[in-house]
């Protein structure tokens, strides 16, 4: 494993969790 492709990855489940804990956060306030 390249130490950029794993850091790519990392940054891109980061993004993703982010991304979930917005909408799941605009649900709750809805």
């Amino acid at each position: 494993m390249d130490i950029v492709d794993e850091l790519k990855k990392k940054v891109r489940v980061q993004k993703e969790e982010s991304m979930r804990r917005l909408l799941f956060s605009k649900e709750l306030i809805i």
